[in-house]
């Protein structure tokens, strides 16, 4: 529908995009044609940045988290005026407010470039007694007492958190770095086509029917191979009727009584050098010699006005026509190159990904602590460093010099099935290490006979993660996932816990907008099942909850 809306108004309107005639007055009819079809409207900006727009299977920053007080609120605006602040997101359900903190003397590249570097503040407003506290309140009174002690607000519940991206040659997701080799490979995409001769000479082929009919509303000629041929489209010349054919051949030599043409071989008529094809008024439109068109001279603004109107109005529709086709072309060269996958190559690309993240809360929350992860994720055989291994150097400084060969390169790698699969179900491995020190802890609960004290520790976590998509349309949506993933962790202290060992595998089938998983989960403790929907035995359970609020 929107082609058609774009094509009407494109042929209702014979003016360019400044707004200005399509044709100067100098120029004749035959140069104008020739100047608006050297250069057509370029595809190539909306399709780079379609693949911008390509979903990310694994965000690269930190999680968004949420919360806030009133009077924490109050006081953002002046320092997001003062420039400091960023971002600011709410999770209504965990009660976390997180603050991006901008950091312009950092570097940080900001509106036009992923941020390697994120600063985040996340603010507690719906805190939770810290755990060994609340265990060890009378049974009877501990939730009236929990109560009571979190209906205290202006507790210090804050945590600073430092993530940081490695990105490189081969290393990081951040679109705006890949951006130069997309470009280029799009532009050897359009140059690829430019010479196709449907493509070039469909805006003059469309002008020369139209202009060229007189009262038909179908088209007569189109000129094809040497310039003095003409291919009629639709019924053989010799059957139309003298009120249709009313385009008139006139020529020095002999034409064998047929309206100035040489020869007539089914939809077929050549020219004699130096015949020419005229309107219904007997004006020279194009002439014919010696192999070359050789349009009428008259300068634009000398043609008759209602000559000016008809040309005009051909010009628009060819230039629809000829758009459209081109788009068609476009695409379909997008498609068998594999660029319409670029985008996922790049969600595929390896990632190294750090946090630091630093507690500061009362004792009623729990002990103030730091953290610290590493994580490094990467596709299996699907990503660009895949590409440009087997590119084999073509695709090394971005396709600038080889773009041609780049692009080659790249529809022979994503053109193989089993490799454009995997790049679509977006396979990958994820490893990540974690340590968590916490300070001395010491609080008393007076009135409640309850005191916890211990001393700083820490604690270590590890695991495996794999992903991997199902179903995967053209743009990127999956209709199912899988997911693995082993854990281990450690607690700083044996009061804060057992060591844990929890294996999960869990797929997730998408049903129009409702996504129902269903997992196996094992843990090496009854405990560590808390989560579980169904119990198989003490250390295996199952989650398939649709709703998992509701039990």
């Amino acid at each position: 529908m929107k082609r058609v809306l774009l094509v009407a108004f494109l042929c209702a309107v014979p003016l360019d995009a400044a707004g200005q005639p399509l044709c100067t007055e100098a120029e004749t009819a035959f140069a104008c044609v020739n100047r608006l079809a050297a250069d057509p409207n370029r595809p190539v900006a909306p399709a780079a940045d379609a693949q911008t727009a390509v979903k990310k299977k694994t965000e690269t920053g930190l999680d968004p988290t949420t919360g806030l007080s009133s009077s924490v609120k109050d006081f953002l605006p002046l320092l997001r005026l003062a420039g400091v602040l960023g971002n600011l997101t709410t999770d209504e359900e965990t009660g976390v407010i997180t603050v991006a903190l901008n950091t312009p003397f950092l570097g940080l590249a900001g509106r036009t470039k992923d941020p390697a570097l994120q600063l985040k503040a996340l603010i507690e407003t719906k805190p939770k007694l810290f755990d060994p506290l609340r265990q060890a309140l009378p049974a009877d009174t501990r939730d009236a007492v929990e109560k009571q002690l979190l209906e205290v607000t202006n507790r210090q519940n804050v945590s600073l958190e430092f993530s940081y991206n490695f990105t490189g040659r081969s290393l990081g997701r951040a679109f705006e770095q890949y951006r130069p080799l997309l470009d280029n490979l799009f532009q050897a995409t359009y140059a690829s086509i430019q010479g196709t001769e449907a493509v070039a000479n469909q805006l003059l082929v469309d002008v020369i029917e139209i202009v060229a009919r007189p009262r038909t509303a179908r088209a007569l000629v189109a000129f094809s191979g040497a310039a003095r041929t003409i291919v009629r489209t639709g019924s053989p010349w010799r059957e139309l009727g003298d009120d249709v054919r009313e385009v008139r051949i006139s020529g020095t030599a002999s034409n064998n009584g047929t309206y100035g043409v040489e020869k007539v071989s089914g939809n077929t008529i050549t020219l004699v050098p130096g015949s020419k094809i005229t309107d219904e008024t007997g004006e020279a439109v194009f002439e014919v010699a010696n192999d070359a068109h050789v349009p009428n001279g008259t300068p634009w603004k000398d043609l008759p006005a209602v000559k000016r109107a008809r040309i005009e109005n051909a010009i628009v529709a060819g230039r629809a026509a000829g758009a459209l086709k081109l788009e068609t072309l476009f695409n379909d060269t997008v498609r068998n190159s594999g660029l319409d996958v670029f985008g996922q190559l790049i969600n595929n690309q390896p990632q190294l990904h750090v946090t630091v993240s630093r507690a500061f809360r009362d004792t009623l929350y729990g002990p103030e602590t730091l953290t610290g992860r590493i994580t490094y994720e990467r596709g299996l055989a699907n990503n660009v460093n895949e590409l440009k291994s087997r590119a084999r150097g073509r695709c090394d400084d971005d396709g600038r010099s080889e773009a041609a060969a780049c692009l080659a390169a790249l529809a022979a790698f994503a053109g193989d099935p089993a490799t454009k699969a995997a790049i679509k179900a977006g396979t990958r491995l994820a490893f990540f290490a974690e340590f968590i020190k916490i300070g001395n802890y010491d609080r008393t609960l007076e009135g409640h006979g309850v005191a916890v004290a211990f001393e700083e520790g820490t604690g270590w976590n590890a695991g495996l993660d794999f992903g991997r998509l199902f179903g995967v349309s053209e743009d990127g949506t999956a209709s199912a996932r899988v997911d693995g993933s082993v854990r281990y962790e450690r607690p700083a202290r044996p009061l804060l816990g057992n060591k844990r060992y929890v294996a999960s595998l869990t797929l997730t089938k998408k049903f129009g907008d409702v996504s129902v998983p269903f997992g196996l989960v094992y843990a090496n403790k009854p405990e560590f099942l808390k989560d579980v929907d169904h119990h198989l035995g003490a250390h295996v359970g199952l989650k398939f909850n649709l709703f998992p609020d509701v039990k």
